[in-house]
């Protein structure tokens, strides 16, 4: 049995996270105080500790007696901890200990992308499920798509950037508009890999704006300041 006590979370000792998973299953599969405070304890700005990690079996348990919904708070929230490369423990080590709990999370994910409402909340559970498959940078960079804008950063020089997706075609921009913007060049994803299964769960699922975003978002471009050539996904990692 797990000793929550010597475990820690955000705020120190993890004795209430066990409670604190039941009162959020208790509130249900909406957003709220209960979900918040599992949050902020257990992926707190994207960090996560000792507890998070034992909590993935709790999550998976959860999010199987819940209704299945496009959003659901816990199933993301586990999802969040997997995705996080800021903790105490390599995630591969972690994916190896959870790795039943994982699975059946990873079906749940699958399962609930047909019920999303809309483009940004199937782009969320999008990026969920990316996470139970382990699907490199996308597990956490996904859900920009769903803000129409991303953070970028050009490994040569430096510069931080913004991929400005509302734009057709999507540009690169700096934060000097004295260095103008550069057109993003969509790529088609190669049979085999993450780009192919993301791009292939969107078109599956008739989001065809969000599988056109995807082309972009694993293109490439130009940087404004330096003018090297420029990795979407690269630059994102």
């Amino acid at each position: 049995m797990t000793n929550w006590a010597d475990l820690r979370d955000a705020y120190g000792s993890a004795e209430k996270v066990p409670a604190m998973l039941v009162a959020a299953e208790e509130s249900g599969v909406e957003l709220g105080p209960a979900w918040d405070a599992a949050w902020s304890h257990l992926c707190h700005q994207g960090t996560v500790y000792s507890a998070s990690y034992e909590a993935i079996p709790l999550l998976a348990d959860i999010c199987s007696r819940l209704p299945m919904r496009g959003y659901m708070p816990g199933l993301q929230l586990a999802g969040s901890i997997l995705a996080s490369i800021y903790g105490p423990v390599s995630p591969t080590e972690v994916r190896a200990t959870f790795a039943t709990a994982i699975s059946r999370l990873r079906d749940i994910a699958e399962s609930a992308l047909p019920l999303a409402e809309g483009d940004p909340e199937f782009t969320y559970a999008l990026e969920t499920l990316a996470a139970f498959e382990d699907l490199g940078v996308w597990q956490r960079t996904l859900s920009y798509l769903a803000d129409g804008e991303a953070p970028l950063i050009c490994d040569p020089c430096g510069a931080e950037l913004l991929l400005q997706l509302d734009e057709s075609p999507p540009k690169v921009a700096t934060w000097n508009a004295g260095d103008g913007k550069r057109d993003v060049v969509g790529m088609e994803p190669t049979h085999g890999t993450a780009e192919a299964r993301l791009w292939g769960l969107a078109d599956t699922h008739g989001r065809a704006a969000v599988a056109e975003s995807l082309r972009f978002y694993f293109g490439s471009s130009t940087c404004p300041a330096c003018g090297n050539e420029l990795s979407i996904p690269e630059a994102f990692a």
